[in-house]
């Protein structure tokens, strides 16, 4: 990313929410295009893009503009204790029920552990 500074009437494209509270760009007709797109964010910082769609032009305080939609974001598939189980003993060095959640851990073990500067 790169920090640009913008003048008041250079053309830019921007992300924002649309009504279904996904993130499109939104721009200039002739800047947002299918394919990679240059996006400066509310820092003045820019980074790329990637729109997959593209809305109708629409006259935008007298000038074409439109949404661009972006591929959509894949999330890393949920692990189930099962599946955890599954996988062979060797394969880590622990295993799951190894752990302990940190609630579970006494209040005072600061005072118990000497750290080090």
């Amino acid at each position: 990313m790169s920090t640009a500074t913008l003048e008041q009437n250079e053309a830019i494209v921007k992300m924002r929410k649309n009504k279904q509270e996904t993130w499109v760009v939104f721009g200039p007709s002739s800047l947002v295009v299918e394919g990679q797109v240059t996006v400066t964010l509310k820092s003045g910082a820019t980074t790329v893009k990637t729109v997959t769609g593209v809305g109708n032009v629409y006259d935008a305080g007298g000038e074409e503009h439109r949404y661009g939609y972006l591929e959509p974001q894949v999330s890393a598939p949920a692990t189930s204790r099962a599946s955890a189980a599954a996988v062979p003993a060797g394969a880590h060095d622990f295993m799951p029920d190894d752990f302990t959640p940190d609630e579970a851990l006494p209040a005072d073990l600061d005072d118990e552990i000497a750290w080090e500067d």
